[in-house]
């Protein structure tokens, strides 16, 4: 009996090693066994233990495939970079009504896809055309995880997961600026679960997230350690966004969003302020670079606009908010008009926040995906100018002094740099003698011209024109001084003719004591008497 005993305990040992061999490794390289990964799927579904499997992925490029139903626990890995063609007009493996154009694993539970590089061929038709699908509708696929992935060439999405999923993980993956959505998430009436996205490079991509769930009861969103760059004011691109929305505003989701660096990014927050997150709490939590903002919304209600500079920004603090697109939009004249105004006067504020209201319940959202980068921070390098105005003499009261800024970064309308507000480029000051202003968050690269109103008075300039640097202070000096009256060159005037002077003048004189010449005169009286006995004697 014994005996017995022990052969039964030996044979359940060998049933169990065989299960447990049987779920093993396959290797799909070309020319081998499995030339293609749907193959060795193939191969899989027609064992009567699915669970566990492994699929080990040789260097070469491969068509897509589709996960079977009922294979769970499986991972299709990659240590040789395994490139897979997705949207490339190849039909569905196995010709299904929803296919999305890449790998199809629409009832997979615990799947794992490790280090393969879906390369698109192009095509982009719409936006349930994804490189990696995972539908969880009827109670099927749940539990996938993407790691260590590239994501490359046209796509509208690179990862696309929809109804039933609660819980997903995408973990140190690259999407590269080719790809619109790189992670879609279309949860109607479901909860977040176990949901990990972290150590992520998302570059330039229209949105790094686009999701939102349903229902209540839903759990934490983890979006951590990601590097999260879109494009510049000028580039023609998108800024790469986050937007996580509780659908309903029923507590399905509960956004974790830390220790990640953003540049040129928007995080968007529609219905989670009730669930602990908001954009200004988001942005202190994160590295954020030049040209990043967050957005608070609760629909029904209103939308805050928060500028980047709500958490430290240094020289990035400065800027402006931007619309653009509305008339590619349907929203009506007064709409338009209500979204132009909010921005004009945070601009006018300088403020770092545009709050817009009035808006049609069900439309918020529109922000982000009807539009989508309608409305955004430009920053502004801290380009300074000081203009300070001095006198000489006795000079004092006001003088009138314009200063205009030019080039790309200068907008039309308002705009305030320091503590003082430039119309279209332009600020007319006043100005007192000792006065100096200065003006703040003038892009780098503008030019610049000082001028003052011509007066009765000398006026010269230090520096009345130049260019801002970047991150460096201009200076422009105005002198007045008083006007001089000249001084007129001497002129030679002729001596006038000398009258000689009358006997009356001469008896005039006044004597001189000792100095009178009564000598000379006795000898002329003495002569003169001699002349006419002359004259008298020789008539005789």
């Amino acid at each position: 009996m014994k005996k017995y005993g022990i052969l039964i305990a030996f044979l359940l040992f060998l049933t169990a090693a065989l299960n447990v061999s049987a779920a093993g490794t396959l290797t799909v390289e070309s020319g081998g066994e499995y030339d293609s990964i749907q193959k060795a799927l193939n191969y899989i579904d027609k064992q009567s233990d699915k669970d566990g499997w492994t699929i080990d992925v040789k260097a070469g490029t491969y068509s897509r495939f589709n996960v079977p139903r009922g294979v769970t626990n499986l991972t299709i890995q990659s240590t040789a970079g395994a490139v897979i063609s997705v949207h490339d007009g190849s039909p569905s493996p196995t010709g299904s009504k929803d296919d999305s154009g890449g790998i199809n694993c629409q009832r997979t539970v615990g799947l794992t896809i490790d280090g393969l590089t879906f390369q698109s061929g192009g095509q982009k038709k719409n936006w349930v055309y994804a490189a990696i699908t995972n539908f969880g509708n009827s109670g099927g696929g749940n539990k996938i995880t993407v790691k260590n992935c590239k994501f490359t060439g046209t796509m509208a999405n690179g990862i696309l997961i929809s109804s039933g999923v609660t819980d997903f993980s995408v973990e140190n993956c690259t999407f590269d600026s080719s790809v619109d959505t790189a992670i879609n998430v279309m949860n109607d009436n479901t909860p977040a679960g176990n949901v990990s996205i972290k150590g992520n490079t998302f570059d330039k991509n229209s949105f790094a997230l686009h999701g939102y769930w349903g229902k209540a009861g839903g759990q934490s969103l983890d979006f951590t350690g990601n590097t999260v760059t879109g494009a510049g004011e000028g580039s023609g691109d998108k800024r790469c966004k986050i937007v996580i929305q509780d659908d309903g505003n029923k507590g399905s989701v509960k956004p974790n969003i830390s220790g990640n660096t953003f540049e040129n990014g928007l995080i968007g927050l529609v219905n989670v302020k009730d669930d602990g997150a908001t954009a200004a709490d988001v942005l202190g939590k994160n590295t954020v670079n030049e040209g990043t903002f967050g957005v608070d919304a609760v629909e029904p209600g209103s939308i805050d606009f928060y500028s980047s500079y709500v958490v430290n920004q240094g020289n990035y603090r400065y800027g402006r908010w931007v619309v653009t697109g509305l008339n590619n939009t349907k929203w009506t004249d007064e709409q338009k008009a209500l979204i132009n105004d909010a921005i004009d006067k945070a601009n006018r504020e300088q403020s770092d926040t545009v709050s817009i209201t009035g808006l049609p319940d069900g439309s918020l959202i529109q922000t982000f995906t009807y539009f989508k980068d309608a409305i955004y921070w430009v920053p502004y390098t801290n380009g300074k100018l000081t203009v300070t105005k001095k006198t000489e003499g006795s000079l004092s009261g006001s003088f009138s002094v314009s200063v205009t800024l030019k080039g790309n970064g200068i907008p039309s309308g308002v705009q305030r740099y320091g503590e003082t507000d430039f119309t279209d480029g332009k600020a007319e000051l006043t100005m007192r003698p000792g006065d100096s202003l200065t003006f703040e968050g003038i892009p780098a690269g503008t030019t610049y011209e000082v001028k003052e109103a011509a007066g009765n008075y000398a006026t010269s300039y230090e520096k009345a024109s130049g260019s801002i640097t970047q991150d460096k202070e201009s200076e422009s000096v105005i002198l007045n001084r008083p006007l001089s009256t000249p001084t007129p060159e001497p002129t030679s005037t002729p001596e006038p003719t000398p009258t000689p002077p009358s006997q009356d003048d001469i008896n005039k004189l006044p004597k001189t004591g000792d100095q009178t010449p009564y000598a000379l005169t006795a000898a002329i009286l003495l002569l003169s008497v001699s002349a006419l006995l002359l004259i008298h004697k020789r008539k005789k």
